[in-house]
C-alpha cells in the first residue's frame, strides 16, 4: 500500500494511495487498518506543516485525521481501537481543542 511513501516523507502520495484503495475496497476487513494508516499520515502531515509554519494546512490535517481516528476507535474488533483513541487525544491537543 504506502508506507513506503510515509517512511520517505511523502503524504500526498500516501493519502492518494489509502484513498485509492478505500473506494475501490470500503468494506474488506482491511480497510479499519487503513483508515487508521491514513490518519497516521494525515497527523505526520499536520506535524511538518505545523513546523513549516503552515498553521492552516496543520489543522486541517489534523481534522481530517481525528474524523479517522474516531472512526476506527469505535470500529467493532478493531485491535487498534486503544491507540486510535490516544491519537485522536494527541490530534486535538495539537489542535487545541482541549474540551473536546
Amino acid at each position: 500500500m504506502s508506507p513506503p511513501h510515509e517512511e520517505r516523507g511523502d503524504f500526498e502520495k500516501a493519502l492518494v494511495n489509502y484513498v485509492r484503495f478505500l473506494e475501490k475496497n470500503p468494506q474488506v476487513p482491511l480497510a479499519t487498518e487503513v483508515r487508521f494508516r491514513q490518519a497516521e499520515t494525515l497527523l505526520q502531515f499536520g506535524y511538518a506543516a505545523e513546523k513549516s509554519g503552515d498553521k492552516v494546512t496543520a489543522r486541517t490535517r489534523y481534522d481530517q485525521a481525528d474524523a479517522l481516528y474516531a472512526q476506527v476507535a469505535t470500529a467493532k474488533n478493531f485491535e487498534g481501537a486503544p491507540q486510535a483513541t490516544y491519537q485522536r487525544a494527541v490530534v486535538l491537543a495539537r489542535s487545541e481543542k482541549f474540551a473536546e
